[in-house]
């Protein structure tokens, strides 16, 4: 007897390099988890290789806040306000041309916006916005607030660390 798929993995694209977990809305406190430990992991890695070659450009050094309003800002207010302002292209690239390419849009449009303020952080955002833009789209289907909030809370995650070292510290 043949398995059949689910419909979460009927729709992903072989091209995309991600687990099929993914694709699947269950269990959001775990799904988050292992959605923030997809993307920090591998960030961390882009990062560090990047920052090595550059002598420690193309990052920036400073923020504009500092102490507990900065924190507030890059980890919690941000990944909402982002989340919010990412669906509507999302969904829209997603109607026009499907999963795949939604996915790939989103990711490739918040590099660029996120490279504005240092090229190298658009490249470690292209592989955060790749998970954070299936995670929006697999989790659409229970409900537009379920999906915002699935992915908003996997990125204020993965900008909590680095929120806490550069405000936390006193470094911002």
């Amino acid at each position: 007897m043949e398995a059949v798929a689910s419909p979460a993995a009927a729709r992903r694209p072989s091209y995309l390099p991600l687990p099929a977990f993914l694709f699947e809305p269950r269990g959001p406190a775990l799904y988050i988890v292992r959605a923030w430990l997809l993307t920090f992991v591998p960030v961390v890695a882009i990062a560090a290789t990047l920052y090595a070659l550059a002598d420690g450009g193309g990052f920036p050094v400073t923020f504009p806040l500092s102490g507990a309003a900065g924190f507030v800002l890059v980890a919690l207010f941000a990944p909402l306000a982002e989340t919010v302002l990412m669906s509507g292209p999302l969904l829209l690239l997603h109607r026009s041309f499907g999963f795949g390419p939604a996915v790939l849009g989103s990711a490739a449009l918040w590099s660029v916006l996120h490279g504005l303020t240092a090229p190298a952080w658009g490249l470690t955002a292209f592989w955060m916005f790749l998970v954070f833009s299936t995670a929006f789209l697999a989790w659409r289907p229970r409900g537009y607030g379920a999906a915002v909030l699935v992915t908003a809370a996997i990125h204020a995650l993965q900008n909590s660390l680095p929120a806490l070292l550069l405000f936390g510290f006193g470094m911002g």
